[in-house]
């Protein structure tokens, strides 16, 4: 009876084991880059003004906030104390991860691909309006464009770049943007030279980010190491539960 009762707690361990197994495969499955998503949160410039990318833990600060100022205006405001402070300016390349984390086919692109359209709408409501137009093709255009750190680019060196996101409605009467309208996600949209900072314009914000402050991911080795933990945990409870022959 004795021998039963000790095989049975044993069982019963390896079950607990391989449920805490599970409990991490699906944590990690949880921390996949493959599910990111675009999440609109609060924070002290108000309501829904920052975007968390929980693919790369990033906040992005919604463009309008700084719309109309210069690069060199907003950065003086980086520092301790300062306006923006946490933030910094964000790379091309990190706007472009920005897009398809949005939900787009590829970062860069100027088309009427359908599959398109919706992903840029919902990044320019989530980032925010910084101006609008009358289309070539009738209609009006919602844009939200940004400064960005890169002063190198399609330019050449030494030059401001703004990235952009626009959507223009379908229009019907000239067949323009049919059937659901057209999407512009440009990570590197337009540049202003000379590249010194100072330039300002009504309908351009920045593209500032931030390291979430509030992320509690568990690093890739913390994780490991939680693993070997708790197998190392289940290895002695094991031999404490053999029963000699």
């Amino acid at each position: 009876m004795k021998h039963a009762s000790a095989i049975a707690t044993a069982v019963r361990r390896r079950i607990r084991l391989a449920a805490l197994g599970a409990t991490l495969a699906g944590a990690c499955a949880w921390m996949n880059p493959a599910a990111a998503a675009l999440v609109s949160q609060s924070s002290s410039f108000g309501a829904d003004t920052i975007t968390h990318d929980t693919g790369t833990g990033f906040d992005w600060l919604d463009v309008t906030i700084t719309l109309g100022l210069s690069i060199n205006t907003v950065t003086a405001q980086f520092g301790a104390g300062g306006t923006y402070d946490g933030y910094r300016y964000a790379t091309k390349a990190e706007i472009a991860q920005l897009f398809l984390d949005g939900g787009l086919a590829q970062p860069l692109f100027s088309d009427t691909t359908p599959a398109n359209v919706p992903a840029v709408q919902a990044m320019i409501a989530l980032l925010g309006i910084t101006s609008t137009q009358i289309c070539p093709g009738g209609g009006l255009c919602l844009d939200t464009i940004g400064w960005e750190s890169d002063t190198t680019g399609f330019a050449g060196p030494n030059t401001n770049y703004a990235a952009v996101l626009q959507f223009q409605p379908p229009a019907p009467t000239n067949g323009v943007c049919l059937p659901v309208g057209c999407a512009t996600a440009l990570a590197q949209g337009f540049g202003s030279s000379p590249g010194d900072g100072n330039y300002a314009d009504p309908g351009v914000g920045s593209f500032l980010v931030r390291t979430a402050s509030n992320q509690q991911v568990g690093e890739p080795a913390s994780i490991a190491l939680l693993a070997l933990g708790l197998a190392g945990m289940g290895l002695a409870r094991r031999r404490s539960a053999r029963v000699p022959s």
